[in-house]
């Protein structure tokens, strides 16, 4: 009994789902600026992670499968378990299939009333390491989103699983707290358009971000920040700088960071009436912090690794620290040309 009322649960709140996509589509309308190149996503893997319910991450999956008319994949990872000689005895079966066959079932209870998708949902379960299974099936299935709900570890931080999808995974992962606004309000993109590390990093974090502004009707925020390399050292006395020469050199670098944003923005075709361009002066990490927080940012959008291998989203480690800090979801896009260190089966 308690599993048939669970299962109506989810088949009324994924009904409430489909029915307010139909309304959000025919109410929609998007200025020129916020139709970007991308066509959206056409194959989203969602990953339950142990969480077999309707989570919002997983609402958010399907409702992004319905915009973008996109084939949707649950898969969830169960434990390799080792049953001692007495177990296995007793049962007939192998209890890893055991446990395998209740997230399968699990899983295809939680979208059974959905039926208004073009494609029909598939369900996958693997068993082993969580993040490494994920990733060797996004790189299978040539998924183009990986979305699944926030894991905390120690201190609220993202749990090691979630780090490792978002330093390794291909394709863009979607980190959805469940505490964010659905539809989202405030959309962050934190972009380094100078970057050599970053490659195409800039333009497709503004692309997806432009994209899901649109999709969602939210405002859109353009992040940068910039320093001059050896501003404390002009300013301590030890090299001969007058003030009027490092006033100049601070004007020049500025300029050159606000021509960057606005090419960034003329290739996507986005104004400022569009687009909230916040460019300061700082170190990137606690300018993106800072700027989150003034906005209450409900979604932040950025590059994590350049083709180079090294992590970071200017120079070390300032990526992961924004993801480890931010209290907002998280949409981590890796430049193209990236390969995964994780070797496929």
């Amino acid at each position: 009994m308690a599993v048939h009322q669970g299962r109506c649960c989810a088949v009324h709140q994924l009904s409430a789902v489909i029915a307010s996509l139909t309304f959000s589509i025919a109410n929609k309308s998007l200025s020129a600026g916020m139709e970007v190149a991308m066509n959206g996503f056409t194959n989203i893997l969602y990953f339950a992670d142990g969480e077999l319910s309707m989570t919002p991450a997983l609402q958010r999956a399907i409702r992004l499968a319905y915009h973008n008319q996109a084939t949707l994949t649950l898969m969830d990872v169960a434990d390799r378990l080792s049953p001692n000689g007495s177990l296995k005895n007793r049962l007939k079966l192998d209890i890893n299939e055991i446990v395998q066959r209740f997230h399968q079932q699990s899983l295809s209870d939680l979208i059974s009333g959905v039926s208004q998708l073009k494609h029909p949902i598939g369900v996958k379960v693997a068993s082993g390491w969580g993040f490494i299974e994920v990733i060797r099936e996004v790189m299978r299935g040539s998924y183009d989103l990986l979305i699944k709900s926030a894991r905390y570890g120690c201190h609220q931080g993202l749990s090691s699983s979630d780090m490792h999808l978002l330093r390794k995974c291909p394709c863009p992962v979607w980190i959805d707290r469940a505490e964010a606004a659905t539809p989202y309000r405030r959309i962050l993109v934190a972009v380094d358009p100078n970057s050599e590390h970053q490659d195409d990093c800039a333009d497709r974090a503004l692309e997806l971000g432009s994209w899901v502004a649109g999709d969602d009707g939210s405002r859109l925020v353009l992040v940068h920040a910039w320093e001059l390399p050896g501003e404390s050292m002009m300013r301590s006395g030890l090299l001969e700088f007058e003030n009027h020469q490092l006033e100049s050199l601070l004007a020049e670098a500025r300029l050159k960071q606000e021509l960057a944003i606005h090419g960034l923005l003329e290739r996507h075709q986005l104004t400022p009436a569009e687009v909230d361009v916040q460019l300061r002066k700082g170190p990137p990490a606690e300018v993106i912090h800072d700027v989150s927080e003034e906005l209450s940012a409900d979604l932040v959008v950025m590059g994590t690794v350049g083709r180079t291998g090294i992590p970071g989203f200017i120079i070390g480690n300032t990526a992961e620290d924004v993801l480890q800090s931010s209290g907002c979801s998280v949409l981590a896009v890796k430049p193209s040309g990236f390969v995964s260190p994780v070797e496929p089966e």
